[in-house]
């Protein structure tokens, strides 16, 4: 008879995504940390840009002039994203909902 995805095999799973989790948070952390400590962030500074930092972004590494990828990083395209789209106007809607109770309230 076979496990279900119910049963000890899902806890095993949630166990193993909770851990790379933790090991990803963890090393982005630590490269983050570097970044901070070694000089690059003052190199960045005085660049005008980021120097020498790329924590597993592709694109990041793609020049910005190039047009697909700005094709890439347009609203319209982003928007297309479900996941993206619901957050982006769902936080659009949040903020106007915010500065209509201000408003209302006599708030400058």
């Amino acid at each position: 008879m076979s496990e279900g995805i119910g049963g000890p095999l899902q806890y095993q799973l949630q166990m193993l995504a909770a851990e790379v989790d933790v090991v990803n948070a963890t090393w982005r952390s630590l490269r983050i940390m570097d970044f901070l400590n070694d000089g690059r962030l003052g190199g960045s500074y005085q660049a005008g840009h980021v120097v020498d930092f790329v924590v597993m972004d592709v694109a990041n590494r793609r020049p910005r002039d190039d047009p697909e990828f700005n094709r890439f990083i347009a609203w319209p395209r982003v928007l297309l994203f479900r996941t993206l789209s619901i957050l982006y106007i769902g936080l659009a809607a949040l903020s106007v909902t915010i500065a209509i109770f201000f408003h209302g309230h006599g708030r400058p």
